[in-house]
């Protein structure tokens, strides 16, 4: 038989234990609702932020994802897959001159552009080119671009080339970053108003250069390739240039020297020059 005392002690201790128990649910339950609040308020801000860059600035969006070039930035500029083909969530260009993805009379920003994509080079001893931008041009080569990036595996100058109407900016490479055993991510933006072209790669920003085609910006209604650089939009009306045999062209002015062999996907294009923050 428990005496009077002890039955006290233990009612007593059961009580403490609940008042225990009782603090721990609370404090479990404050830190739980603290974190939903920052992951809600993270979410928040990150959705905001992506709102912010997709509300009317995104222009072209092709995942690698979908079948086919489908535009996901609500734009409707879906593209077209030239011998191209799709895994894993990539575009698979086969470094051949009918290997490529195309949107004719497309129009780029005015103010400015930003241009990301990933890509892995399944050719690390050739260049490849993987953004071109071009209106037509009675000239052959760099004269007709409007927009160009290309990777240039020169013997002993390998960089990454951007040209923004006609006028070619370098970021000398050591070795080729496109051969790594993943993709690159890669970002290029341009500001109108001062010429300015920076280079990011896996958010890392690689330079940038002043001054270039300042004022000038894109021309409208030209075609939109990625895989390829259209050296001559329009062959008949070119002439050959340098040592290359005019008759290897395909329309569009590609060269098998210049075409990609290897993987893009996620393409993005905005119509303004973003920030390194929102690069990164």
């Amino acid at each position: 038989m428990v005496s009077k005392r002890h039955s006290k002690h233990v009612k007593s201790t059961a009580v403490d234990h609940q008042m225990i128990g009782l603090g721990v649910v609370s404090f479990v339950a404050v830190v739980a609702m603290a974190v939903l609040v920052f992951v809600g308020s993270s979410q928040q801000l990150t959705g905001h932020a992506v709102q912010g860059l997709t509300d009317g600035e995104l222009l072209f969006h092709y995942t690698g994802k979908d079948v086919g070039a489908i535009d996901k930035s609500g734009h409707g500029n879906d593209g077209q897959l030239m011998g191209v083909l799709q895994k894993d969530g990539y575009f698979q260009f086969s470094g051949t001159t009918d290997s490529y993805i195309v949107r004719q009379k497309s129009t780029l920003g005015d103010s400015g552009i930003t241009v990301m994509f990933r890509a892995k080079s399944l050719a690390p001893q050739r260049s490849a080119s993987f953004v071109s931008y071009s209106v037509g041009s009675a000239q052959a080569g760099a004269a007709s671009d409007e927009l160009l990036i290309w990777y240039d595996h020169a013997v002993n100058s390998r960089a990454i080339v951007v040209t923004i109407r006609g006028v070619k900016t370098t970021f000398s490479q050591k070795t080729n970053p496109f051969a790594s055993a993943t993709p690159r991510h890669v970002a290029v933006t341009y500001r109108k108003d001062t010429g300015e072209v920076t280079l990011y790669l896996d958010g890392i920003k690689q330079g940038s250069r002043t001054g270039i085609s300042r004022n000038k910006g894109f021309r409208p209604l030209g075609a939109l390739v990625f895989g390829q650089d259209q050296d001559c939009p329009h062959p008949k009306n070119c002439q050959p240039f340098g040592k290359r045999d005019f008759n290897k062209y395909t329309p569009g002015g590609f060269h098998v020297d210049q075409s990609l062999q290897g993987e893009m996907s996620d393409i993005r294009i905005y119509r303004r020059a973003l920030t390194a923050s929102e690069v990164a």
